[in-house]
């Protein structure tokens, strides 16, 4: 290497109080006697093309533990932008890579980004809670790179949790025959719900007496909330509605019961 002139490079520091610190240096540029590339040295506080120490980074670091991105961009007087990029980087070093080892237990949902338009599909670790897998989409495609990972680790997944959806289902039984599938208990109480409701429905429309028809009308929401919820007054009316509907008492008990397990 030999010596190809200098830059002046300006790298922000941590802040004094609330005054921000700009440390300006002059870089040497060294070029190389071999294949003629030229390259700045390197600089041990910096990390390659970052206009931010070290120190600066860890910084924003901290404070994102604290508060959101904006607030902190306001405070370091950074771009939202370069505090995002600084909190992506240090995200994906810690967790694009997790370990599966000893992984049981996992749990697999989609959800919405970008206002709906676009979903993903994500694994947790049910026993730690951490992330194991993010996949693009919500069809069973969005899982196809998981499944090779499991084996790589060498992972024994006993239980799968997930919501009613077709294609985990599937998706589940193919590459993971052996394991227990759990259907999550949300899921679960929507469709009885949705039974429960149906049931007051065709009370209501069946019932040809008045006075029994009128304590079942606009009663959906005393069914459907969680019993141990209720006021004085709304469990008042909503015995009321069951004492006369023995199909609906039913219904509704059963309901109370699968909420508990």
């Amino acid at each position: 290497m030999i010596k190809s002139g200098s830059a002046i490079r300006q790298f922000k520091c941590v802040l004094i109080g609330v005054r921000p610190i700009i440390l300006e240096m002059t870089v040497q540029r060294l070029e190389c006697k071999g294949c003629g590339a030229v390259q700045q040295e390197r600089i041990h506080f910096v990390r390659g093309k970052e206009r931010y120490t070290c120190r600066m980074r860890r910084f924003v670091l901290d404070l994102c533990k604290i508060g959101t991105m904006a607030d902190v961009a306001r405070f370091v007087q950074m771009s939202w932008d370069t505090v995002k990029d600084i909190l992506k980087t240090e995200l994906g070093r810690k967790y694009s890579r997790p370990d599966l080892s000893g992984l049981r237990y996992i749990g697999i949902d989609e959800f919405a980004v970008a206002k709906g338009h676009i979903y993903m599909t994500i694994v947790v670790d049910l026993e730690t809670g951490r992330i194991v897998y993010v996949g693009e989409g919500k069809g069973a495609d969005a899982l196809d790179g998981l499944w090779p990972k499991l084996k790589r680790a060498g992972c024994r997944i006993e239980a799968v949790s997930s919501d009613l959806s077709e294609v985990f289902i599937s998706a589940v039984k193919e590459h993971l025959p052996d394991a227990v599938q759990v259907y999550d208990h949300f899921h679960i109480i929507k469709l009885m719900n949705d039974k429960l409701d149906k049931v007051r429905r065709d009370t209501y429309n069946q019932e040809t007496d008045e006075n029994k028809r009128r304590p079942i009308k606009g009663q959906r929401w005393l069914l459907l909330a969680n019993g141990d919820n209720l006021s004085a007054s709304a469990e008042s009316r909503l015995y009321k509605a069951l004492d006369i509907n023995r199909p609906l008492a039913t219904e509704y008990y059963l309901k109370e019961s699968l909420r508990r397990v």
